[in-house]
C-alpha cells in the first residue's frame, strides 16, 4: 500500500508497534462504546479528536514535503468518511 500511495518501504519496526498500539486503545474505546453507547458516550470525544488530528497531521506533513499529497487517499476512508456520524453522536449524547 505505502508503494501504491508514493512511499517507499518503512524500515522502522517501532512505528508499526506504535500503531499497533494505538489501534489497540482505539478498539478498545469504540468496544465499550459500542457495547454500552449511553454510559460511555463521553469516549466519542477522544475518538473525534483522534478523527480530526489525524487529518491536520498529514496536511502538515505533506507541505513541509514529509509524505506526499498522495497519502491523502488513507484519509478519506480512515478518518473523514467518519465524521459526520462522530459530530452527530458527541452532539446528541456527549455533551452535558
Amino acid at each position: 500500500m505505502l508503494g501504491a500511495v508514493g512511499i517507499g518501504d518503512l524500515n522502522y519496526p517501532q512505528m508499526f508497534q506504535v500503531v499497533g498500539m494505538i489501534v489497540g486503545v482505539y478498539a478498545y474505546g469504540y468496544w465499550l462504546l459500542a457495547r454500552d453507547p449511553v454510559r460511555y458516550a463521553k469516549f466519542i470525544w477522544i475518538g473525534l479528536i483522534g478523527k480530526v488530528c489525524g487529518p491536520l497531521g498529514f496536511v502538515f506533513y505533506a507541505v513541509r514535503g514529509d509524505l506526499p499529497w498522495s497519502f491523502g487517499w488513507t484519509i478519506l476512508p480512515n478518518d473523514l468518511v467518519w465524521w459526520p456520524v462522530f459530530i452527530l453522536f458527541a452532539w446528541r449524547y456527549g455533551r452535558d
